[in-house]
Order: C-alpha cells, then structure tokens, then sequence
C-alpha cells in the first residue's frame, strides 16, 4: 500500500485546491514482462466530457495527469473486482463502491460513455499495431511505444466477442503478442 507522503512524492507536480486524493483509487505498482509501471492514482469517475481523445490527453497533460494504458486499464479493472482497494487517502474502499465503479465502466447503457485510454491502434505496412505512452512533444501528440499486435486478431470472425472475465483472468496475453 501507499503512504500519503509516496502519493505525493509520485505525483511530483502541485496539487491543485480541487483536487482531493478521496476521489482516486490507488493502483499498486505492476510489472508485466519488459513493461512496469510505479504505484497510481487513477480517478474513480470520468472527466473531461465531450472532448475528443487527442483534446483528453492535451488537457490531463497541462494537469500534470494522463490516460491509463490499456494495461494499466486491465490492472485496474482487476482491482475493482478483487474489492479490496484504497482510495488517494489510504481508506480502504467499501466492496459496494467498487462494484458501483465497475458497472459504470463495464455494463451497457442507454447513454454513451466513453473510457478513453492511452492506446491508438495503426496499421503500418498490413501489420497491426499499438501505440502508447503518449507525449507532447512540440506541441505535437507522440507515442514513446510502439508494439505489434497479434495477427489472429485480424482474422475475420475468429471472435464473435470478448468475454471481459476471460479477458482480464487470463492476464491481456490471450490478445496481444507483447505483455503491457
């Protein structure tokens, strides 16, 4: 678990007045292969509404913040399923919230929600790829990684859908030839 003074030392940029650390929820630091990251806040609700994804990252960069990779996303979503959390503060999170947090992101709705992530897929040469670990780099959005997909994903009709349970107990290898 995180201190209050490791949350701070990470964040390493002024903590704006409406920023209240009750609101996030600690993503302990994970290793996955040649990727890692160290210990997060990641917010427990949405923001920036209505803007685009390039917009998204420009604004959360000027804030000092950004967009979960995708396997940083995965982490997180297992997390909310564990039940066992803690918010920016230290306070364990109740199993009640947690899953309230949960089926906002993952059950269909009525309304469209939108769960942008740091992770834009390009085809360069027929070949499928992820770019992520986005920067602003003058002034310009750049990926600082670049990685290949796994070809069986191109394949027409080789998946009817994904099963989210088996998606995230099977730890993202099943989709991607890298480990995010």
């Amino acid at each position: 678990m995180v201190n209050e003074q490791n949350v701070e030392d990470y964040l390493a940029v002024p903590i704006p007045e409406e920023f209240h650390k009750k609101n996030y929820l600690i993503l302990d630091s994970h290793t996955h292969g040649s990727y890692s990251y160290p210990d997060l806040l990641v917010a427990k609700t949405l923001s920036h509404y209505g803007k685009d994804w390039h917009q998204s990252h420009e604004d959360l960069h000027q804030e000092g913040m950004f967009m979960p990779t995708l396997r940083q996303f995965v982490d997180f979503l297992n997390l909310l399923k564990s039940g066992k959390a803690f918010d920016g503060k230290g306070n364990k999170v109740s199993s009640n919230e947690l899953e309230t947090i949960l089926k906002e992101i993952t059950e269909p709705r009525d309304t469209l929600r939108v769960e942008w992530l740091d992770a834009n897929f390009v085809n360069v040469d027929q070949v499928l790829h992820i770019n992520y670990a986005q920067q602003i780099v003058n002034r310009e959005l750049q990926p600082q990684r670049s990685e290949l997909l796994w070809g069986c994903l191109l394949v027409e009709n080789r998946l009817s859908h994904i099963s989210l349970n088996d998606y995230l107990e099977r730890q993202f290898e099943l989709l991607f030839s890298l480990q995010l």
